[in-house]
């Protein structure tokens, strides 16, 4: 978590877009997500996450936040109310996949642990856990069944 806050205030002070990808060393990807890019365009993206993000909030170094951590740690979701910023790692797992070569990283859970994680989000009106970035470079999509998480990086906007 202190790796987490440590990146976290990093790469709000040094993101020049509102949504940065980053394929780290050791199978890690970072994702940055700011209420403003480097020319002041502003997206609604960290309160729209913050808000369909359905956990409770916390108070920490950063301020009011709320997060998500998977119990093997090969996911970290963190948003800040105060900062408006937001943060993904993503580890190494047999549950990820990262390829820095072609821009893209994801994890997949299946069963119960897609269900329980799912949970921890606001369903929307066809049932499932909607999320992406405007500038499409981070979409979340979760049922009782499945869920994904993918990480495009600037080749691979999908």
């Amino acid at each position: 978590m202190k790796l987490a806050c440590l990146l976290i205030t990093f790469y709000s002070v040094f993101a020049p877009a509102a949504t940065r990808v980053r394929f780290l060393p050791m199978d890690t990807v970072f994702v940055s997500m700011t209420e403003k890019d480097i020319y002041g365009n502003s997206d609604s993206d960290t309160a729209d996450l913050y808000s369909v993000m359905n956990v409770s909030e916390q108070d920490s170094s950063m301020g009011k936040g709320k997060s998500i951590v998977t119990p093997e740690k090969d996911l970290t979701l963190i948003c800040t109310q105060e900062k408006k910023t937001c943060t993904v790692l993503l580890r190494k797992s047999g549950r990820t996949s990262i390829s820095p070569d072609q821009n893209y990283a994801s994890i997949r859970f299946s069963g119960n642990e897609a269900a329980e994680l799912t949970s921890k989000f606001k369903i929307n009106h066809m049932g499932e856990a909607y999320f992406q970035t405007t500038d499409k470079h981070l979409r979340l999509n979760g049922t009782s069944e499945n869920f994904i998480l993918e990480i495009f990086g600037d080749d691979e906007i999908r």
